[in-house]
This record gives structure tokens, C-alpha cells and sequence, in this order.
């Protein structure tokens, strides 16, 4: 199911929409798509599309990369040339973590570019390859002092997508028995993903 690839309960549908929303308040009509060849990165193409084309009457040109996509790769040389051919205003990008990764640099860096919150799933720390993407999600900033009590529950958790359910979980909690314990008073709670 989609849901299993967002964060904090946003959709594709969602996500779609605000981007949608932001090329339309920004008067952007010429809009191309890049993604890759699986079916997450189509369901999210499928998504923005609908909108874009059913419902504001734009048209919007998708380019298609191969899934896992290696720096150099001929395909992100001639993807230079498509995009070049038409002045576009605004680059969604529609790729795993790690193929946004690959295919960032080979964008015009002056055209904005929007991306779905999935190219948070980065395991490594060349985030700065995503300069200037724009984006719906923001992912939770966890600090380390607060996590360290549920480090050794959390350790087997390999995404952070995980880690940001399970720092919403634990704040729900905290919420729960706050609010049974509070009668017409504010209380502020530190929690795992900032103050509540």
C-alpha cells in the first residue's frame, strides 16, 4: 500500500496536491517529471498527473529513468537534452531516496525542483546532493539526549521512516496519559519529536 511509503500519515495523494498547489499560486504551467521505472515512483507520476491534467487542464512531461540508476549513466546525459528542449518552470522529481540522489545533479539547479517526502530515506550522509529541492514533509528532528531511554527498543528499526512512527508513537502515548492527568491546564511535553 502507498501509506507504508509516507510519513506521518501523508498520502501520494496528499503530497501530489500540494504540489499541485504550489505550481498553481506560483503561476507555473510547464511542468516536467522525472522518475524511475518502479511502481511506487509511477503511483506518484499517476498521482500528480491526475491532478495537473484532469483536474487544473495542464499537460506535464514525464521522462522515465531506469529504477536504481548509476552517476554517468547515459540515460541522465540524454535527460539533460529532453529537459532542455522545452523551458519548463518547474522539475518534480518522482524517485527513491537514492535515485533522486543520482538524478539531482543533472537538473538545472535554477529551475525549482519539488520532490515527495520518500527522498528522506537516505541512509547516508550526501544529503547535500538535494540541494534546492523543495518538498511536503518535514522529517522529525530526534534529539539523541530524549532517544537515548528508547535506543535499545528502537534498534531494530532500519528506516527513517520507522524511527519517526515509532517517535510519534511514543509522543502519543506521552499525550495520552497527560491528558488524564491534566484538568484545564496547559502542560507542555518534551517529547521525541519536539514540544507538545
Amino acid at each position: 500500500s502507498s501509506v507504508a511509503y509516507q510519513h506521518a500519515g501523508f498520502s501520494v495523494h496528499d503530497e501530489a496536491f500540494a504540489m499541485a498547489n504550489f505550481a498553481k499560486r506560483h503561476a507555473i504551467q510547464r511542468v516536467a517529471i522525472v522518475s524511475t521505472d518502479n511502481d511506487f515512483s509511477q503511483l506518484q507520476v499517476a498521482s500528480y498527473i491526475n491532478l495537473w491534467e484532469t483536474e487544473l487542464g495542464y499537460t506535464a512531461h514525464t521522462v522515465t529513468l531506469p529504477q536504481d540508476i548509476k552517476p554517468g549513466d547515459v540515460a541522465l546525459v540524454d535527460l539533460k537534452t529532453k529537459l532542455a528542449e522545452q523551458p519548463y518552470e518547474m522539475l518534480l522529481i518522482a524517485a527513491s531516496a537514492s535515485d533522486a540522489q543520482t538524478i539531482r545533479p543533472y537538473l538545472d539547479i535554477s529551475t525549482p525542483t519539488l520532490a515527495f517526502s520518500n527522498i528522506h530515506e537516505i541512509t547516508n550522509d550526501s544529503n547535500v546532493k538535494l540541494t534546492a529541492v523543495r518538498f511536503v514533509d518535514i522529517p522529525f528532528l530526534i534529539d539523541a539526549r530524549q532517544f537515548a531511554y528508547y535506543h535499545e527498543k528502537s534498534a531494530e528499526l532500519t528506516s527513517n521512516e520507522q524511527k519517526r512512527w515509532f517517535a510519534l508513537g511514543v509522543d502519543c502515548l506521552q499525550l495520552l496519559v497527560a491528558s488524564n492527568h491534566t484538568a484545564n491546564t496547559d502542560k507542555v511535553i518534551d517529547g521525541l519529536t519536539g514540544k507538545i
